[in-house]
């Protein structure tokens, strides 16, 4: 386990050992909201600074580095690094985590509230359009958040290979002036039905982030039958 502070710009840096050259080494950073994209990228190269043969066998050791700026706001806790590694010949390398501990942050570590969230109708034909609305409420801010419909609860596309069930447009947001603490928007989205989404019940699934990275997919209460 190693500690850092929000702000830092960490180096990590490790060591690959094969009878064959190494093709690439990669890191990814994990934490309680999943993969970490924003910090330094998705997957992470290294870059190789070292390279030793050993005296006594075939066995080279590769010595690998990367900088990550972590950025100010990130949010305190503990996240996990992992490493990769792959040789010439497609031998993958058994993945090897390292606990980090991010200090000195932002204690946000909430994705966006769910409240008010509506359907404009719960029983429809395919040739109807529909708008679902829901308000979010953030310590921090919000960055992004959409409707997917999925039927039978599940299912967001068709078994059949024919694609998502509804064409989903662009959500419309506005400030709520009335927030208190936080930030909160107002939003809705209308949803398109595509041709071959045929009679079921479906479900309103939401997808809720903010400006930190703390992110859910939510499975509502709320359905809309397609008759």
């Amino acid at each position: 386990t190693r500690s850092v502070s929000a702000g830092d710009t960490v180096v990590f840096e490790w060591a690959v050992e094969d009878e064959s050259p190494i093709d690439m080494s990669w890191m990814f950073i994990g934490g309680p909201p999943g993969w970490v994209t924003e910090w330094c990228g998705f997957a992470i190269i290294a870059t190789p600074i070292a390279s030793v043969a050993s005296s006594g066998s075939s066995i080279t050791t590769t010595t690998y580095q990367v900088e990550c700026a972590i950025p100010v706001n990130a949010v305190n806790g503990e996240y996990f690094v992992e490493m990769h590694a792959v040789d010439v010949f497609g031998n993958y390398a058994a993945a090897q985590r390292l606990v980090l501990m991010v200090e000195n942050g932002s204690s946000d570590d909430d994705a966006p509230a769910i409240s008010e969230l509506a359907a404009s109708a719960t029983v429809v034909r395919t040739s109807d359009p529909l708008t679902i609305s829901w308000r979010l409420d953030d310590q921090t801010g919000i960055s992004g958040t959409g409707v997917w419909m999925a039927k039978g609860g599940y299912w967001f596309a068709d078994p059949a290979g024919r694609g998502s069930y509804a064409m989903y447009t662009q959500p419309e947001g506005v400030v709520i002036s009335d927030a208190g603490s936080g930030v909160a928007m107002q939003y809705t989205q209308q949803i398109v039905w595509n041709a071959h989404a045929g009679p079921g019940v479906y479900t309103v699934w939401l997808s809720v982030r903010d400006t930190l990275g703390n992110r859910d997919f939510v499975k509502t209460n709320i359905t809309v039958e397609i008759r």
